[in-house]
């Protein structure tokens, strides 16, 4: 693993999950930093993560798409005025209403 490119390592770690990519960081210094690549976790952000945030009124700003990651997992996005809400970690977007939520 010494020989390939960090662009190769970056690319397996995209296919493999979060959690793998970020425990890959103890492996070796190439893992380290191949884990730190923007290119690993725009993997595991939905694609339509920009329209998302621009849907919420909360244009949020991060230093890597991993600091994105983890903020969209740790927090529910509240979109279109605070109808829809939605959640990176379960992929699950539901609609709030003041009597009850209901997945969408």
């Amino acid at each position: 693993m010494d020989h390939l490119p960090e662009g190769c390592v970056s690319k397996i770690l995209s296919l493999t999950s979060p959690k793998d990519a970020a425990r890959s960081s103890a492996v070796a210094k190439k893992f380290m930093s191949a884990a730190e690549s923007d290119n690993v976790w725009e993997a595991f952000i939905p694609s339509d993560y920009l329209q998302a945030i621009s849907r919420s009124g909360n244009l949020m700003g991060f230093p890597s798409k991993k600091q994105l990651y983890f903020s969209l997992c740790d927090t529910s996005i509240l979109l279109d005025g605070g109808k829809l809400e939605h959640n990176v970690r379960s992929s699950n977007t539901r609609s709030i209403t003041r009597d009850k939520a209901t997945f969408v």
